[in-house]
């Protein structure tokens, strides 16, 4: 395969670990320092996973900008770029964007999938080869990611956000663009207990 940094682009939505602002549906129970901990433990493990070698290109886009000199000391070898927007689904319309100011393929994913891999990341990029979107369902409803070659905005309006309505809608808005896709394997996102306990379970196995 040739290489094709700076062609294909792969954004992580990246939140600074500060007890009582990561998961909180999850500190609701385990606490806020242990649901900042278990956040941090798995955002590290997604970006050893998903390292950037000669085929993309990765830029984190980071929440809040004001601890920027705290993630360059978290991260010092990583790209930055502020999330922007009122809400998520202008943040990743507006990191999508920005990914394909600077190549022709833009991934974008979430920072608590601790089961993704570069295999899964490059399984988008090649689908993108042959559809206009590509979706990794999460099994609660949502997705994990999403990809595309123009950015198309209109799939992140009026969006239910952190409901099981999240994929239904997407793939609608996509039908009724017209735009062809395809679907990635489903993978856990981490938010509640019980999928802290099953992916804690899987990483003793």
């Amino acid at each position: 395969m040739s290489t094709l940094s700076g062609r294909w682009l792969l954004g992580v939505f990246l939140k600074y670990p500060v007890p009582g602002q990561v998961k909180t549906r999850l500190a609701g129970v385990i606490g806020n320092d242990a649901a900042a901990a278990g956040y941090r433990e798995m955002a590290e493990l997604v970006l050893v996973r998903t390292a950037a070698g000669e085929a993309y290109r990765r830029i984190l886009f980071i929440t809040p900008q004001e601890r920027i000199q705290d993630f360059v000391r978290w991260l010092p070898d990583e790209t930055f770029l502020p999330q922007r927007g009122d809400d998520l689904g202008m943040r990743m319309a507006d990191a999508i964007g920005q990914l394909l100011a600077q190549g022709d393929c833009a991934v974008l994913i979430g920072s608590d999938v601790p089961d993704i891999s570069t295999a899964v990341i490059m399984q988008a990029f090649e689908a993108l080869m042959s559809h206009d979107v590509i979706i990794g369902p999460a099994e609660d409803g949502g997705y994990y990611l999403i990809g595309m070659k123009q950015a198309h905005t209109g799939l992140f309006d009026g969006i239910p956000w952190s409901t099981p309505e999240v994929l239904p809608a997407t793939l609608g808005k996509i039908a009724m663009l017209g735009l062809s896709y395809a679907l990635l394997p489903e993978l856990a996102d981490i938010d509640t207990i019980e999928d802290y306990q099953k992916w804690q379970a899987r990483s003793r196995k």
